[in-house]
């Protein structure tokens, strides 16, 4: 049965919050609309050990919609506070609802933070001991009135992660927080093998991969992130998957770089194959003959702005500029390539706002051709085909 936290008091929870359990805190409201009160103080939910150190403190800044958390040691020559981590826009991810949930799941590390059933951010345990929180108080702004975000009163439950339905289960370990930003993913076999490609803290390239079945089942953080790799951030990444065991992706940063996942289950760091825009997009395709694989194409804008081609056979053994040239298009134009029945299709938004675009066959390569005479000049799409 739920507990009830009124704004500005405090509970004992029934259980302490222990790895594998979920703190939920369920709000009849969430009103991101601006604030009528002048105080600037935020909302706080505030997570202690019995030792009387808070080992979690959630903020929210109704008039900024904005969120932070940290924690307060009792043994400290400051004053006990940590640092505050990742303050994001809130409003920006959610609207106002008349239900909304904070749940804060105890990881054994680490606390996810989870809003609804959205990963917000992931907060590193700084207690070695008396890490489990055993109560939760509930504050708004210097006075306890009447709260702007959340509702006066909170509904508070201790769940085991087990017992949760199905897909909150799998909300749970997803786990992308939002402070991560998803540059591209890639799923097969009906969609029961996924990659999620994302920049981390640091700008640093990361892997996600999910299994439906095998040894490997479930999510898990792939090694990419070994290699640190530190792109801008936007900086686009395109991924295909060449053979049944090897993915390929490739990364733009002011110039093209291929990554390879080799069978051996090791990432491989390639060679620079193009220089780029900074700001433009990417896109790659494989296209497939009878189920075998020919070639691999990938658009970008070159440093004069041309929408140019590069290709990949297995005859060649390497990329090459084909002579495919698109012409100038505006700096960072978004560019989307499929493959389908021996023909490649891409398109674009040109300099009046017009989807466009171009096809060509991949026919040429198949009879081994040399890559260089596949670069024939697509037929020209106006957007009306």
């Amino acid at each position: 049965m739920d507990d009830t936290l009124e704004v500005g008091g405090s509970i004992r929870l029934k259980s302490p919050l222990t790895k594998g359990m979920i703190l939920a805190l369920k709000s009849r409201r969430l009103d991101l609309s601006a604030p009528k009160h002048k105080s600037t103080d935020p909302m706080k939910l505030q997570l202690w050990n019995k030792a009387g150190e808070i080992v979690l403190q959630i903020l929210i800044y109704s008039k900024e919609n904005m969120v932070s958390f940290n924690s307060r040691t009792q043994v400290s020559l400051l004053d006990g506070w940590g640092e505050r981590e990742t303050i994001f826009h809130i409003a920006t991810s959610f609207q106002s609802t008349s239900r909304f949930t904070i749940s804060v799941h105890d990881c054994g590390d680490k606390y996810q933070i989870l809003f609804n059933l959205t990963t917000v951010h992931f907060f590193q345990k700084r207690f070695s001991i008396n890490s489990s929180a055993t109560k939760v108080t509930y504050r708004q702004g210097s006075g306890n009135d009447s709260p702007t975000t959340l509702s006066p009163s909170l509904q508070v439950s201790v769940y085991s992660s087990d017992a949760l339905p199905t897909v909150e289960k799998k909300a749970i370990q997803l786990g992308v927080p939002l402070s991560i930003e998803l540059l591209e993913y890639l799923t097969w076999n009906g969609d029961n093998e996924l990659r999620m490609y994302y920049l981390s803290r640091g700008n640093i390239l990361h892997e996600d991969a999910y299994s439906s079945g095998g040894k490997t089942k479930g999510w898990k953080q792939g090694d990419l992130h070994e290699l640190g790799i530190t792109l801008k951030a936007g900086s686009p990444v395109a991924a295909i998957r060449l053979e049944s065991s090897e993915d390929d992706i490739h990364s733009k940063s002011g110039f093209i770089q291929t990554l390879s996942h080799s069978p051996q289950g090791r990432w491989v760091q390639g060679r620079k194959i193009a220089k780029a825009i900074n700001g433009s997009d990417i896109a790659a395709v494989v296209s497939h003959s009878n189920g075998v694989m020919v070639a691999v194409y990938l658009y970008y804008q070159d440093e004069n702005l041309h929408l140019r081609e590069l290709v990949w056979s297995p005859d060649a053994g390497r990329w090459v500029k084909s002579r495919f040239d698109a012409g100038v298009q505006r700096r960072g134009t978004a560019i989307y390539v499929t493959s389908e029945d021996g023909e490649i299709y891409v398109e674009w938004v040109d300099e009046t706002n017009r989807r466009v675009g171009a096809k060509r066959s991949t026919l040429l390569l198949e009879a081994g051709v040399a890559v260089k005479k596949a670069g024939k000049k697509p037929e020209q799409l106006d957007g009306r085909d």
